[in-house]
Parts: structure tokens; C-alpha cells; sequence
């Protein structure tokens, strides 16, 4: 057990809360459940979504889509006023979709920071035999 309280404490001193985090999972598993349809076969918390495909074609066509906001998360961090974001993030990717003439399904995760090595991102869906998508 002490080692697991060693690695909690040295993801803390790098930023990393763990139990911050554990807690915010917690507070909108409610929410989040209120979304889910039939098709949602994983529950919060998982590493990944689990979506049923059943009511699709035989031969379907996933269309992904994780955008961010771009400058509006910044004007939201200066004025302190986040109550938008969230769902402008989600309109951004249905449009993708829509254009595409799709319908959406379901929404990814998204990880917005601040400055990433793009270089890393395709070594790994390289060494997976995976596509960068968008």
C-alpha cells in the first residue's frame, strides 16, 4: 500500500490528482448516465466507450469526430465563465459529422493541452496500424 501512496503522492507534485480526479468522476456519473442510450454497453469510468452497432447497415461507415473550441476556451478562462464550452465542444463535432452526411453516435473523450509533439501522436498510431483521423 505504500507504494501506492508514493505514486499518488509524486502524480500530485506533477500536477496529477488522482483523487481530485476520482471525485470529479463521482460527481458526474449521474449526468453522464443521463445521456446514455441502449446502444451504451460501458459505464463511467471505463478506458474506453463501448457502443452497440446493431441498429446499422450491413456495411457501415464510422464517422469520428474530437475537435475542440479553439480561442473560446481561452475568452472562458479570462472572463471565468465556462457554462458554454462543454456544449460547444460537442456541437463542433456533430457538425463534423452532419457535414459528412453521418448521424452521430456517440462522443469521445477529449483532452485538450496546451502545446503536444504531433511526431509522438503518429509514431504511436503507427506502431498500432491506426490512421490519424480529422
Amino acid at each position: 500500500m505504500a507504494v501506492v501512496q508514493q505514486n499518488r503522492q509524486r502524480y500530485k507534485e506533477a500536477g496529477v490528482d488522482i483523487d481530485a480526479a476520482n471525485q470529479a468522476v463521482e460527481m458526474m456519473k449521474s449526468a453522464v448516465r443521463a445521456t446514455y442510450n441502449a446502444a451504451v454497453l460501458a459505464d463511467v469510468g471505463s478506458f474506453g466507450g463501448l457502443y452497440a452497432l446493431t441498429d446499422l447497415p450491413a456495411r457501415p461507415v464510422l464517422v469520428a469526430s474530437t475537435d475542440g473550441v479553439g480561442t473560446k476556451v481561452k475568452l472562458a478562462a479570462d472572463l471565468g465563465r465556462w457554462q458554454g464550452i462543454g456544449h460547444d465542444i460537442v456541437n463542433h463535432c456533430v457538425n463534423d459529422i452532419l457535414v459528412q452526411n453521418a448521424r452521430p453516435s456517440f462522443f469521445p473523450r477529449l483532452c485538450g493541452v496546451k502545446q503536444t509533439d504531433s511526431r509522438a501522436s503518429r509514431r504511436g498510431c503507427r506502431r498500432h496500424g491506426r490512421g490519424v483521423q480529422g
